[in-house]
């Protein structure tokens, strides 16, 4: 479960919520169009233009025409290039240009000042210009696998947006100015070559998911635990050989992903979080659980496969809400009778793959 795959198809979800969400009556009732030549024949009455997946090696300067575009998906045509033309889509408020060859960002996008949602995802793009900052009411901006090299600081001047996805973006420092975008509530920056945050991170106050899988992390960042609001935090497949006592302050956590690390033990401080339903703690190291994770009261799923387990605390069969324990891959694991009971009472299926 919550592994690269399912963490996209959360971002899918959360995407698609996103462009419906901005006007929920094109995209319930409105004609979705997916030929240029059936679109050119009203062209005042296309609201959502899909031409996915098509043949179109290049777009025709003619985009002025649809006056009242809002969502248009450009989805893998091997676009190199977008026509200015598009500029003049002045009601677009969703853009979905996946899976082209952009090299650079078009600065036309730049002057759709109504833009809510932009996904570039899968291109060619290396700097984002400065007159991104022209996109005021941009909520949500994706930009996974594309060749950067550095986090592209232009886009910290997007104090609106609320989800950033800068996935696989070669990114190895995150700036300090990071804490400009004061309504971010989803942060991505898993697959990169990060180990660090800079000091003002705790001041995105109102940031709820943040991702940091795969990256070079050794030390647990303590500036998570500073984050007043956090409720999701994924930081698997790194390099942690532990946690941290003051893992106890993130009081709003509910779901830690902590997996394919070299975690050994586990503190005393990680029973505190009372809120938490959701832990991952597979493919470590561990070779106990404490007694203390009778404390989790809220924990409804506790994944502990793959590690070097030889018994579990008697305690965890008082865990009322525990619907799902993986100990797969614990092969010196003993279980008691009351615990091999309590577990052929648990394993939901919602929670596994």
């Amino acid at each position: 479960m919550y592994n690269r795959i399912s963490k996209f198809s959360v971002f899918t979800i959360l995407f698609f919520f996103f462009s419906c969400s901005i006007n929920t009556v094109y995209c319930q009732q409105e004609k979705i169009f997916h030929s240029l030549t059936e679109a050119y024949q009203n062209p005042s009455n296309v609201y959502n233009l899909d031409l996915s997946n098509s043949y179109y090696l290049t777009l025709p300067d003619s985009f002025f025409l649809f006056t009242n575009l809002k969502r248009l998906t450009l989805v893998n045509l091997h676009l190199t290039r977008l026509p200015e033309s598009i500029a003049k889509c002045v009601n677009m408020q969703s853009l979905d240009l996946r899976n082209n060859m952009l090299s650079i960002l078009p600065e036309c996008i730049t002057k759709l000042n109504n833009l809510s949602v932009l996904n570039l995802n899968d291109n060619k793009i290396a700097i984002i210009p400065e007159t991104i900052s022209n996109l005021k009411n941009l909520s949500l901006m994706s930009i996974n696998d594309n060749p950067f090299g550095a986090f592209p600081e232009s886009i910290l001047k997007l104090t609106n947006l609320k989800y950033l996805y800068l996935d696989s973006d070669n990114i190895i420092t995150v700036p300090y100015y990071i804490c400009n975008l004061i309504n971010l509530e989803v942060l991505d920056l898993s697959y990169n070559q990060v180990n660090d945050l800079p000091g003002s991170f705790p001041k995105l106050l109102n940031l709820k998911g943040f991702y940091l899988i795969n990256n070079e992390f050794t030390i647990f960042p303590e500036e998570v635990t500073k984050l007043p609001n956090l409720q999701s935090f994924y930081i698997n497949g790194n390099k942690l050989t532990s946690l941290p006592e003051t893992i106890a302050k993130m009081k709003t956590i509910e779901l830690l992903v902590v997996a394919n690390n070299k975690i050994t033990a586990l503190p005393d401080g990680l029973f505190k979080l009372k809120k938490l339903n959701l832990l991952f703690l597979n493919d470590n190291k561990l070779t106990s659980i404490p007694e203390a994770i009778l404390k989790l009261k809220n924990l409804e799923a506790l994944y502990l496969f793959n590690n070097q387990l030889t018994a579990l605390p008697e305690s965890i069969i008082k865990l009322k809400k525990l619907k799902y324990l993986g100990i797969e891959g614990n092969p010196e694991l003993k279980l008691s009778p009351t615990q091999k009971m309590f577990l052929s009472t648990r394993n939901n299926p919602e929670y596994t793959e």
